[in-house]
């Protein structure tokens, strides 16, 4: 990543921890978390198969963090990213989930936020698979920051950043 996109990732979750915090320890009804209808552009929303049975040990942040990670999809050919909210996740602890992207622009190129509703409103629905598809030919690179904290705090338990380039490579840190 670019110095730039390093302090502008930085500065969105910085944003998004204080959001969720605030509306976690707020009593006001404008604060709490409902779904919305689905983003546009989004071009899929489906349930994971893959989820935790209730008789199951709880799974540990390490284990959704991984399984986050290795939902991650793209699909070349087509352009569209995917990836599936983990489901099983503690009462304790709460996620944070950021989806940025740039696309091809005249000269350069230009930042796109799939699925800002969600990030913003903290509204992603666990077990779902979420999809966006970026147009033909204009699709440089997505980013998504996934961390888990814990409930009302605003330090990170876990987070990783996965990239995806241009020919589709998915990279992790």
């Amino acid at each position: 990543m670019k110095p730039m996109e390093i302090k502008i990732c930085t500065l969105v979750i910085a944003f998004v921890m204080l959001t969720l915090t605030a509306c976690s320890n707020s009593t006001l009804p404008s604060c709490k978390m409902t779904p919305l209808p689905s983003t546009p552009g989004a071009v899929e929303q489906t349930h994971s198969r893959a989820s935790v049975p209730d008789n199951t040990v709880q799974p540990t942040p390490e284990d959704l963090v991984k399984d986050f990670a290795d939902s991650v999809k793209f699909d070349n050919e087509k352009n569209i990213l995917s990836f599936t909210i983990p489901k099983g996740l503690p009462s304790e602890y709460s996620f944070y989930l950021w989806v940025g992207g740039r696309i091809k622009m005249g000269d350069g190129g230009m930042s796109v936020h799939p699925f800002g509703a969600e990030s913003e409103n903290n509204s992603w629905e666990a077990g779902k698979t979420y999809s966006h598809e970026f147009e033909k030919d204009m699709f440089l690179s997505a980013s998504i920051v996934f961390g888990l904290q814990i409930s009302g705090s605003p330090k990170a338990l876990r987070e990783i950043g996965i990239n995806i380039d241009e020919n589709g490579n998915i990279s992790i840190s």
